[in-house]
Formats: C-alpha cells, structure tokens, sequence
C-alpha cells in the first residue's frame, strides 16, 4: 500500500515539470486546417504570420503615392510642421481583449509577464485589417503556444475591428500600426 501511495504522490509532483512543446524552433511554413502560416526566426525573434502577407519585411513602403515620400518606424519623412494622426481612433482596449480572449487560462499563467509584439497593416482606403503579424523572443514561452492561438487572433481583430484611417492617412497606400501587449 505504501509502494501505491509514494507511486501517486511521485506521480502528482512529477506532472507539473512535463516539458511544453516549443513549436517555433526553426524557420518553417505550418500548414492546418484551411491556413498556412510561416514562422521566420531571425536573431533570436521569432515571426509568425499568416502565408498571405505581403508585406511583412516592408517589400511595399508606406509611401504617400502622389509624392512618393516614404515614411519610417518614426513617423512620416514628410516635412511636417507637426505629425498627422493615421487613424482617426485607436482600439488598443478592443484588440487588446480580443488577444487575451485566444488564450486558455494555462496558456495565460504560462506567458504571464511576456512581451508579446503585434502588427497590422490596415488598408488606408477602407480601414479594414489586411493582415497581422505576431513576434517574440525565442527564449519567452509565446514558443509553446500553438498556432491556433494565433489564428484566432488574426481572424477575431480581422472580423472585429475597424478603423477609420484619417485624411493623412488616406493618402498613405497601408497604414502599419503596431503594440506591445502583455497578456492578462
């Protein structure tokens, strides 16, 4: 009875140290159920994004077309006296519960505290979502989240949000918005 008893209680203590299974390790293309997505790892940041994407290494700028002027993570190159807001309203609160909402409780405990990088390019002329694009440091545990995770994200802020890109912003030819995001 006691070889029982000490076999459970080995059994209880040993269960919580199982590894997680790290999806994320080397460059790859995921093909599921009715999506593909690729995961590019590059000086230690993994980027995960939908197959579809164009433009996740900036192939395409976010240029004002009828002049040509390129804009930068910093703003537009633009001679402005002050910057032009992009998007007529932010929905940092929105798309901030549509992420949390994706993941499962242990999957919450497990990335508590991780940065967790989020893109998205809005399409200037109907402020739809066009796409998304997820990074994070191979060493945080977002590399045990499975992709499904991430598609529900993708597929909740396309639905789900809209924005209402500003006049400035109509004459970009993307708008490229991006957050940190903690998950709570």
């Amino acid at each position: 009875m006691k070889t029982i008893a000490l076999f459970w209680l080995l059994l209880l203590c040993t269960a919580p140290l199982a590894a997680q299974t790290e999806y994320y390790t080397e460059t790859k293309t995921f093909v599921e159920d009715g999506y593909v997505y690729q995961c590019d790892i590059r000086a230690n940041i993994v980027r995960l994004y939908n197959k579809d994407c164009k433009n996740v290494y900036a192939k395409e700028e976010e240029i004002v077309p009828e002049t040509k002027a390129q804009t930068s993570p910093d703003g537009p190159t633009l001679k402005l006296k002050e910057p032009f807001p992009i998007v007529k309203e932010e929905r940092r609160f929105y798309e901030a519960g549509i992420v949390n909402a994706a993941f499962s409780e242990e999957e919450k405990e497990r990335v508590k505290g991780e940065n967790l990088y989020i893109t998205i390019h809005v399409n200037s002329q109907t402020g739809h979502i066009d796409e998304v694009i997820f990074a994070f440091w191979t060493l945080e545990p977002y590399m045990t989240i499975p992709i499904r995770v991430f598609r529900e994200i993708e597929v909740n802020l396309k639905e789900k949000i809209r924005y209402q890109p500003s006049s400035y912003g109509k004459r970009l030819n993307f708008i490229d918005l991006m957050w940190v995001q903690q998950i709570e």
